[in-house]
């Protein structure tokens, strides 16, 4: 029943349009989901299988949605849905705020940076009959009585010395600062700017005297402390309650709501952050619950709007013929109009990507290379904590990011797939992660977001705001380490997440990464840059239908970092994004899913672009022997007041995406809807400040802290 009511919800966007269901019709499967989903609830609470109880719902769900999609599938269905918060296990009171969604495509509200065209109805019927179960079914059975000898995780940011650590970060990544790409190994950062030995040593002798086992991580930034839920309760007198969730399936252990962790007395100067969430896999899965399908193109204006989307401009160079055949700008086209291939093909490079709750297909990244006649890829996937195997396969957010990877960096040396949890107060652990696993990457892209007042705001709990914390303090590590960080800056114009009021998305609105925002490029005979102008493809199709806008905007928490004083902006806050790329849908990029070519944009495919062409800058400087670029918001700055042919200045167009949120225009100079504009890649390479000398041999050696 349940299964049926949340699924028709979904189904009914196409149904109400599309007359072509007769009563009797709806009947029969309205007494089908009631049915079957009565069945499976009952089945779940009488024998506490959360398993049997999904299947049942599931059933009830997809059976009208499948019906209510039909009409859709005679149709080209833009994913709006893809940028779009969708349904999930949301914040089920206390402290939780888990996303866990089947391997659909669908992604956590807000990180979808990224825009699909593509027959995907399917996907959005069975998100919605899944989460049902999830909530209503396997929440219950799964949820009423919690294993009290189960073993979970609990993570503790220690205290550190954070100001210390800003200010190294900030004088790192600044060109005339004596500490300019004066970068440290992972263990002297862990030394110098972790917590201290002393705080280390008090922190595991006292919970070990509780009876709790404790790892600190090799960053020294935080620790995770381990227990039964019963230990856990009575320590920190608290009520733990644990979630099912499913995509894939998974156990989310949280606190109940109303319940607030309290600290035992001696722990109590030694801990700054908190995060009281572990998840962990329950049964395994690689498959995937959707076949992917083959995007349509368009040739006709969407209805709502006044103008013809634009086509793909300039000469499809490189690649083959389904993916030429998609209408997407090919790679190497790109590649010429910023001057990425004066650069090479990135030889000696090496990027990581975040996975939030999705992987990518090994079949893929072979297809990917065919197309496109790149040598053999080395890569890696790194697993989150409580995670048994790498994510299910073929997901829109992950093909992209290795798309745009790939295709600006073809001779990339290796890639590392950094894999989280979707819960966002957990994504510092694929931070973590990085900084832990040798080599370092030269690059660090993150493809997805959330709305800023929800992590950190008025809208955010204890948790998130105590994982946005940690997630700044790793990023403020792999900057010293000498990793540049990259996060799109959001599909959702002026607004958060496509809601009345203003924002911008996190973790782009960390001073500690670039935010990376979004164009709509056009291209000569010659693959030259005609005009680019600021994102916004609400002119062409509607946001129902997936169309968006580059994020910009005024950060809520985040003060004015030493990098963007001096531009003339009102008010002390951070704001983004820092640059922009191509990111519109017209003409988008051709991606393979699941053996199929379709196109994807937004700035989830910005932020890539922008990571990998400064990866290969980055690794050029390594082959000569000097310090690799590390986090560019500094240099990116510095530029643009001295050397003024390294961007592209964007003057035209705003990213206005709801008219009672009020966007921001482009215009000379740095603005809100397009940053500094667009990098000039090989202009940046030749403009690149080199370090002092004494920098030169510490680069080498690892050397001294900043």
């Amino acid at each position: 029943m349940y299964g049926f009511i949340i699924g028709f919800s979904f189904g009914g966007v196409e149904m109400r349009s599309r007359k072509l269901l007769r009563a009797g019709m709806i009947l029969l499967f309205v007494r089908c989901g009631i049915v079957l989903g009565a069945l499976g609830c009952v089945a779940a609470v009488i024998v506490s299988s959360a398993l049997l109880g999904v299947a049942m719902v599931f059933g009830g769900g997809v059976l009208v949605l499948l019906i209510g999609a039909w009409p859709a599938e005679a149709e080209r269905v833009r994913a709006g849905a893809a940028c779009r918060p969708p349904v999930g296990v949301e914040r089920l009171g206390g402290e939780i705020a888990e996303r866990e969604h089947l391997w659909s495509g669908e992604r956590p509200r807000g990180c979808l940076m990224s825009l699909s065209r593509g027959l995907l109805t399917v996907r959005r019927a069975v998100l919605g009959a899944s989460v049902a179960a999830a909530l209503l079914c396997a929440g219950t059975a799964w949820a009423a009585a919690p294993s009290a000898g189960t073993r979970i995780t609990f993570y503790f940011g220690l205290k550190r010395p954070e100001a210390k650590a800003q200010t190294a970060f900030f004088a790192v990544e600044q060109p005339g600062s004596p500490s300019y790409r004066r970068f440290l190994t992972p263990v002297q950062v862990s030394a110098r700017y972790g917590a201290s030995r002393a705080t280390r040593r008090a922190f595991v002798r006292d919970v070990r005297a509780l009876g709790l086992s404790v790892r600190i991580d090799s960053s020294g930034v935080f620790a995770r402390v381990s227990g039964t839920v019963s230990q856990l309760e009575r320590i920190f007198k608290v009520r733990i309650r644990r979630v099912f969730g499913n995509a894939p399936n998974v156990v989310v252990w949280s606190l109940k709501p109303g319940s607030q962790l309290t600290l035992p007395r001696p722990l109590r100067p030694l801990v700054r952050d908190i995060v009281p969430t572990f998840t962990h896999s329950a049964t395994p899965t690689g498959e995937l619950t959707a076949a992917a399908r083959p995007s349509a193109r368009v040739t006709a204006t969407p209805p709502g709007t006044s103008t013809a989307p634009p086509q793909r401009t300039g000469i499809w160079t490189g690649g083959c013929a389904k993916a030429e055949a998609t209408g997407g700008f090919s790679f190497a086209q790109v590649r010429h109009a910023y001057g990425i291939d004066q650069l090479g093909g990135g030889s000696g490079a090496s990027v990581a990507v975040l996975n939030v709750g999705e992987g990518v297909s090994r079949q893929d990244i072979t297809q990917n290379a065919r197309c496109f006649g790149y040598p053999q890829l080395r890569s890696k996937t790194l697993l989150s904590d409580g995670q048994t195997s790498a994510f299910g396969l073929g997901t829109f957010e992950p093909e992209e990011d290795l798309a745009l990877v790939r295709g600006m960096a073809p001779d990339l040396m290796s890639l590392t797939f950094s894999q989280v949890w979707l819960s966002p107060e957990l994504w510092f652990l694929g931070a973590s992660q990085v900084l832990d696993a040798a080599p370092l990457p030269d690059s660090f892209s993150i493809s997805y977001g959330e709305c800023e007042r929800d992590i950190r705001g008025k809208g955010s709990t204890p948790t998130t705001r105590a994982g946005a914390n940690l997630m700044d303090s790793l990023l403020i590590r792999l900057g010293l380490a000498g990793v540049g960080s990259y996060a799109s800056g959001g599909d959702f114009g002026s607004t958060c997440d496509g809601r009345p009021f203003a924002g911008i998305a996190w973790p782009a609105s960390s001073p500690f990464v670039t935010a990376v925002g979004g164009t709509q490029l056009s291209l000569t005979a010659a693959n030259e840059r005609s005009t680019e102008v600021v994102w916004n493809d609400l002119q062409f199709t509607s946001a129902a239908n997936g169309g968006g806008a580059g994020g910009g905007g005024y950060s809520i928490v985040s003060r004015r970092p030493p990098f963007q004083r001096g531009l003339g902006l009102s008010g002390r806050m951070r704001t983004t994004p820092d640059v922009s790329a191509v990111a519109s849908e017209f003409p988008g990029w051709p991606v393979v899913l699941a053996g199929n070519w379709v196109t994807d944009a937004g700035t989830s495919g910005s932020a890539p672009l922008v990571a990998s062409a400064m990866a290969i800058i980055s690794a050029a400087q390594s082959q000569q022997h000097r310090p690799r670029v590390g986090p560019a918001n500094g240099l990116f700055y510095y530029l643009a007041k001295r050397a003024s042919s390294s961007f592209w200045d964007v003057v035209s167009g705003n990213n206005t995406y709801l008219r009672r949120v009020p966007g921001f225009q482009a215009k000379p100079g740095y603005d809100l809807a397009s940053g500094l504009g667009v990098p000039q890649f090989a202009a940046i390479a030749s403009s690149l400040p080199p370090p002092r000398e004494v920098n030169l041999a510490i680069g080498r050696r690892g050397g001294p802290t900043p």
